[in-house]
């Protein structure tokens, strides 16, 4: 949920009742752990199976430093055919090899 990958990513306790995601004034100032690999010098890329607008989402991984963001949008529709989610073993097989 948003709420989960909020606190993966940032450290930040989740709350029952309000998504911090989809508050951009207080997200945007969160701890995250793209920007300290950055720090360290590495690349971030942020892969996401399914609507990565959802819930704020793009907005909050952008804020908080993703550099790239790789979600379903940028497959075509053999991959993901009710229009929801791309599986797993696909997402991966497009991600490491791009070339068939």
């Amino acid at each position: 949920t948003d709420r989960g990958t909020l606190c993966t990513l940032s450290g930040y306790p989740s709350f029952p009742s309000l998504s911090v995601m989809k508050m951009p004034e207080k997200s945007r100032t969160l701890p995250s752990i793209a920007s300290s690999l950055q720090q360290e010098g590495y690349d971030t890329s942020y892969l996401y199976g399914g609507d990565i607008n959802f819930t704020n989402m793009r907005s909050y991984l952008v804020s908080t430093g993703w550099e790239q963001l790789i979600s379903m949008d940028d497959f075509t529709a053999s991959y993901n055919d009710d229009g929801s989610i791309t599986l797993d073993i696909d997402f991966l097989d497009i991600v490491f090899y791009p070339e068939g």
